[in-house]
This record gives structure tokens, sequence and C-alpha cells, in this order.
């Protein structure tokens, strides 16, 4: 299996592992670009993509956090 399987992929590698492919990603679209007319590869577009892979890992963390929090909180109420 990819990566020798998900089942023990810590956080933090599944973290890496997604803004190294986002940034991969993003420099083929700028190389696509340059075979597209009117359209030009440009380093601020790829920091840009960068910039919201980033934020979106963040922004996953943090609802995370607060899901983890409200299944805590929900739990103490069942007892």
């Amino acid at each position: 299996m990819f990566l020798g399987g998900f089942n023990n992929i810590t956080v933090k590698r599944a973290v890496w592992f997604v803004l190294l492919f986002g940034a991969l990603f993003a420099v083929s679209d700028e190389i696509h670009q340059s075979f597209v007319p009117g359209r030009d590869p440009d380093f601020f577009d790829w920091l840009a993509d960068c910039v919201g892979i980033s934020i979106s890992l963040l922004l996953i963390n943090f609802a995370n956090k607060i899901i983890q929090k409200l299944k805590f909180n929900l739990s103490g109420l069942s007892h």
C-alpha cells in the first residue's frame, strides 16, 4: 500500500504529505499555465496556493479540536 498503508500514519506526517503534495501540484499547475495562451506561471500564484493549503490545514485542525471538545462534553452528559 502507498507509504506502507494509512493505518499507522501520524497526523504530523499526514500534514507534511498534504503540504508537499499540494505544493508540487501547484508547481505543475504553474508549469501548465506556461502552455496556455494569455497565461503565465507566477511564483506569487504558487505561493498563494501554498498559503491556502496551510490555512486550510489550520482550519481543519481548529475544527477537529472543536469537534473533539464537543464529543467530550456530550459524553459527559450521558452518565
